[in-house]
């Protein structure tokens, strides 16, 4: 049995996707809802929904907040993480409220972003009165914002695939893509010239009109084409809030923790206060714990099994780390870990800027280990018994 929440309410599902209880809540009762669950608080709704269901169920539930209320007060859950179970379970669930609320697709993704809107300002309310409070917030909401834009980048490829299959192939990117159809959706119309104009090379518009007349795709009419490019306009609205949240997010970090926003960039510094709980918090990690901030399931799989220990987590995705040699990633990831020590320190308590004396510090170092290590190390050979 699958448990869902949504804007409208809770579903359960059986193991065919088939929706066997739903108990319907207004939008306001689902944004009271929705906050009161990400405080891990066990709702009347929820207790009194889980309760009609078959108690010798084991419950598959996709929220990680809801499953853990649930697991603390003794139900049998499982989290569900397998992506392609979750997006049929979400798929079934749009399809039956759709059919069961007689919305159309347009309707329904808006009121998913109302949704989404009125519980990121609920939010933002709650936690003003920690400044770094918001940048969990604002950091989580962009994660979350950039699943629901993959989810449905996703979908507007199948959709179109089945109209101009090759086109995906050729631009290999989200938002060109939805760019494109956008500005022109009936592939009969593509030319070069538009193509250049919408700022796409010769080489790729060439690509693309060649393609265009040799599609293998299915004839649409102009109704169908229509709906496709009103809902790559709604997934453009999705990447427009996407960077308003973005350039919000820096404006916050310079704002609370300008030297660690000067050695990690807005989104790394914000994930390392998300995952360790606040600017406070972070501040009093030690660095070896900082380095390691993001890769708990490897760090476990050292402790239990053994396995080799990780040499980073978060600190992965910054430039200096991922781009460099793999032999010396785990002393670059060291050395951030250090700098983000002091830098976190001095936003948080000393409100000091040592921004310039940090990043002197920094390329001075990684010059150091560049050169010290410009070398894989030799690997030893086993002997012979």
């Amino acid at each position: 049995m699958y448990l869902i929440f949504t804007p409208l309410g809770y579903l359960a599902l059986d193991e065919k996707g088939n929706v066997s209880h739903y108990r319907k809540l207004s939008l306001e009762e689902a944004i009271e809802e929705g906050t009161k669950l990400e405080q891990g608080e066990f709702t009347e709704s929820l207790k009194s929904f889980v309760n009609k269901l078959d108690k010798k169920s084991e419950l598959k539930i996709i929220d990680d907040k809801i499953f853990d209320t649930l697991a603390k007060n003794g139900y049998k859950v499982k989290l569900l993480e397998d992506v392609k179970i979750i997006n049929l379970i979400q798929k079934k669930a749009k399809e039956f409220l759709i059919k069961e609320e007689k919305l159309n697709e347009e309707e329904y993704y808006n009121l998913i972003r109302n949704f989404s809107i009125e519980i990121t300002k609920i939010r933002i309310k709650g936690e003003q009165q920690r400044r770094d409070r918001i940048v969990i917030q604002v950091i989580e909401s962009i994660d979350e914002l950039n699943k629901t834009i993959n989810i449905l980048v996703e979908r507007l490829v199948e959709w179109y695939g089945l109209y101009f299959p090759e086109l995906y192939n050729i631009l290999k990117d989200n938002e060109r893509f939805t760019d494109l159809i956008i500005n022109e959706p009936n592939r009969f119309n593509l030319n070069e010239e538009i193509l250049i104009k919408l700022g796409f090379s010769e080489k790729i518009s060439k690509r693309i009109v060649e393609a265009a007349i040799k599609t293998a795709g299915a004839d649409f009419d102009e109704k169908d084409l229509e709906i496709i490019r009103s809902f790559a306009q709604k997934i453009k609205l999705l990447y427009e809030e996407n960077r308003k949240l973005e350039s919000y997010l820096e404006e916050i970090m310079k704002e609370i923790a300008p030297n660690l926003e000067s050695i990690t960039g807005a989104t790394i510094g914000a994930r390392l206060i998300a995952k360790s709980g606040g600017l406070k918090e972070l501040a009093n990690l030690p660095a070896s714990t900082i380095q390691v901030l993001g890769a708990e399931k490897a760090l476990f799989k050292h402790l239990k099994y053994g396995t080799k220990p990780p040499k980073h987590g978060i600190l992965f995705q910054h430039p200096l780390v991922h781009s460099a040699p793999k032999w010396q990633r785990g002393k670059i990831a060291r050395l951030l870990a250090n700098k983000i020590t002091i830098a976190a320190r001095a936003d948080y308590y000393s409100q000091k800027n040592i921004k310039e004396m940090l990043k002197r510090d920094i390329e001075k170092r990684i010059a150091m280990i560049r050169k010290l290590y410009a070398e894989p190390p030799k690997v030893k050979k086993k002997k012979k018994t």
